[in-house]
């Protein structure tokens, strides 16, 4: 079942970047060489746990694009999120995702660049909700990590050569820590923040 999700999430996202290939390869206007982006990150965590489904993490990322041409980039991202006394049961979490992937930048406008965008790599946790919860006694908490998967897209508006503003940036953020049921997170995360760019034409 699990498997057959991520086909399904994969494929569908796969579909809509090649979809965005022929658009995006008529793109004019800059294309920065590297932006690197700094933001704030809000995670509705669909974590399954003993109390219940569903938390919110807060945090922050920082992002590197770097262009390959006009409408193509390869990302690395890495973010820190953190949530304490989750359903005022005391338990805590804290994820760092860190992934890489392509994104597909649509240039068209002078002033707006939506963009798509899949990376895939892994995330470290640390607290109680995936460790000490989990197990019998109340021992140290153990930091796990897993695979990690981001699907999404966001919006860029420029506002000189080399700075513009993260409208938003939506990601499907999977995760597969332990959760004492599935296994497996459908989280949604969403960014805002600042792009620095450099090298721009």
């Amino acid at each position: 079942m699990l498997m057959r999700k991520l086909r399904i999430g994969l494929g569908l996202t796969l579909g809509f970047l090649v979809a965005a290939i022929p658009a995006a390869a008529q793109s004019g206007g800059d294309s920065p060489k590297v932006e690197i982006s700094l933001g704030y990150t809000y995670v509705n965590a669909r974590t399954i746990v003993a109390t219940g489904c569903c938390f919110s993490m807060n945090g922050g990322g920082i992002s590197a694009a770097f262009r390959a041409n006009n409408w193509f980039s390869i990302v690395g991202d890495f973010g820190a999120y953190y949530a304490g006394n989750i359903h005022n049961t005391g338990l805590t979490l804290s994820v760092f995702p860190y992934t890489f992937g392509p994104r597909i930048s649509i240039r068209k406008h002078k002033t707006f660049t939506p963009y798509v965008q899949a990376l895939f790599g892994g995330a470290h946790a640390g607290g109680t909700t995936y460790t000490r919860a989990f197990h019998v006694g109340s021992g140290p908490a153990i930091p796990r990590n897993a695979f990690a998967m981001e699907l999404g897209g966001g919006l860029d508006a420029k506002v000189s050569t080399h700075f513009a503003i993260r409208l938003f940036q939506i990601d499907y953020f999977f995760t597969n820590f332990p959760d004492g049921a599935t296994n497996y997170e459908h989280n949604i995360r969403v960014t805002a923040g600042l792009v620095f760019r450099f090298g721009s034409h």
